[in-house]
């Protein structure tokens, strides 16, 4: 009984840690972002980000105003296995409350966005092209939205689409800032470089992605686009808006960035029932074999409960301390509370089981 315990808890501390990777959040961090300007372009060699002087503020209430919108952008990614997703744009307040997200997530492209038919987080439903980065080369992303339809194209061809996104953007909020690199936590780093930006008021046809593809713009030349941002004409580490919103919404790449809204352990924050269903799941098990193990040595059912209620409850809050540090995962009441509940229903099944008995009787 105890090496099978020992056994799931080192599984279920993997299933709570993927995908492993460790990163230590500074509070003052020195920026890796870095301007190119020799090859017109914006670096993230380290973990840095880009933001926008103040929120866009009228950028919501533009896009309200047309049939959707368009991202365009030439990039390149450094890894082919970043997780988070590690964030290519953002505009966001923290990896729980944004606007929309486009990042990486191992090879694959992932879109969330916000809408009045979205789950207001943008998680559900998101939109995922698999495969995107399998290489380092330089690509041309185009992710399109009409209210009803949204692609996702790749050098001028259309990798995924999906009518699972619908609505408008009413529910925007005007105050998040517009993130390049990462989120404002400093908890979502993504290594790369970008070239350009622009974002466009409408939907855009195949047919100009296509041409957008073949014959490369500058941010001048690109007509109808509410924001452009090329990585050449830079004064004071200010990136200008070539777009024709107004006011314009320029970037600034600062010396160095602090964690600014870090979700606290405690901060109410709004989740799924399948973040509910995946924590109970896993510590369902655990909880039974914790009760099972201990009753064999006890034999008193209100003395193993409450030791296995106080075991779980380290352990739970270990794991809730570790994936605070695991790029990918966010730590939360909820989630703990969730993992306790699973493991009393666990130690609940294994007092009326009796599966115990049979381990004290052997």
């Amino acid at each position: 009984m105890r090496i099978l315990l020992a056994l799931y808890s080192v599984i279920a501390l993997a299933l709570l840690l993927w995908p492993y990777k460790f990163v230590v959040p500074c509070s003052t961090c020195i920026n890796g972002a870095t301007l190119n300007l020799d090859n017109n372009r914006l670096e993230f060699q380290r973990p840095g980000i880009v933001t926008s002087i103040t929120p866009p503020r009228d950028l919501p209430q533009q896009l309200s105003n047309g049939k959707g919108l368009t991202i365009e952008a030439w990039l390149a990614s450094s890894k082919t296995n970043q997780f988070g997703p590690a964030r290519i744009i953002s505009y966001s307040q923290d990896p729980l409350h944004r606007n929309f997200t486009l990042g990486q997530h191992g090879n694959d492209l992932v879109f969330r966005m916000r809408t009045s038919e979205t789950h207001p987080d943008g998680v559900g439903p998101q939109i995922v092209a698999t495969d995107v980065f399998m290489s380092e080369k330089r690509q041309h992303i185009v992710v399109s939205y009409d209210h009803s339809n949204c692609q996702i194209y790749v050098n001028g061809q259309l990798q995924e689409q999906s009518r699972a996104i619908s609505g408008n953007f009413s529910n925007w909020d005007p105050n998040y800032p517009l993130l390049l690199g990462n989120e404002r936590t400093g908890d979502r780093p993504w290594l790369g470089n970008i070239e350009q930006l622009a974002m466009y008021e409408g939907p855009m046809s195949a047919e100009q992605v296509s041409e957008h593809y073949k014959t490369p713009m500058t941010a001048l030349q690109r007509a109808g686009a509410v924001t452009a941002f090329e990585f050449s004409d830079v004064t004071d580490r200010i990136i200008p808006d070539r777009g024709t919103i107004q006011p314009t919404i320029p970037m600034e790449v600062p010396l160095v960035y602090k964690n600014e809204g870090k979700p606290h352990f405690l901060s109410p924050k709004r989740r799924f029932v399948k973040d509910f269903i995946s924590n109970f799941a896993i510590f369902l098990p655990l909880g039974f074999l914790v009760f099972s193990a201990l009753f064999n040595s006890s034999g008193s059912v209100a003395k193993t409960l409450a030791v296995t209620g106080g075991v779980v409850l380290l352990y739970a809050l270990m794991t809730e301390i570790l994936q605070y540090y695991v790029e990918g995962r966010t730590s939360a009441f909820f989630d703990l509370a969730s993992c306790i509940a699973g493991s009393m229903v666990g130690s609940f099944i294994g007092w009326r089981s009796k599966f115990f008995t049979l381990g004290r009787h052997r």
